[in-house]
């Protein structure tokens, strides 16, 4: 099927996206561990970007999928957040795997995150 080729291509796409914000909030984690607020700032404004790209990754899907017959669009919506119970093809189990690969990624980036995030903003940290 192809829409689940495009897909499982989307969500590599979004891996490389993940892997940047990872790379860029690590390293925002150590400009603050030096008291560097200079890179600090020039890293958030850095991470903008993939998260714009994420952003056009995952309108892209939505597009694909409004489209599609409901019932496949909800199958498909539920593989591509995890709550895939019935993988009916091989594509399928590749599309899931990237899917989870991308979600351990993210939580990975959130935990990070939560760490800078509370550092900098203290009492006004978003994780608060």
């Amino acid at each position: 099927m192809d829409i689940l080729r495009d897909l499982l291509m989307q969500q590599k796409k979004k891996y490389i996206q993940l892997s940047q914000v990872m790379d860029i909030t690590m390293q925002m984690a150590e400009a603050i561990d030096r008291d560097d607020n200079v890179t600090i700032g020039m890293l958030v404004a850095m991470r903008q970007e993939p998260l714009l790209v994420i952003d056009e990754i995952e309108q892209a899907i939505g597009v694909q999928l409004d489209p599609l017959p409901a019932d496949m669009a909800i199958h498909l919506r539920a593989l591509l957040s995890g709550r895939g119970d019935e993988l009916a093809s091989a594509e399928e189990a590749m599309l899931d795997e990237q899917c989870k690969m991308n979600f351990r990624l993210l939580s990975r980036i959130v935990m990070i995150d939560k760490r800078v995030n509370q550092k900098i903003g203290k009492d006004q940290s978003f994780y608060r």
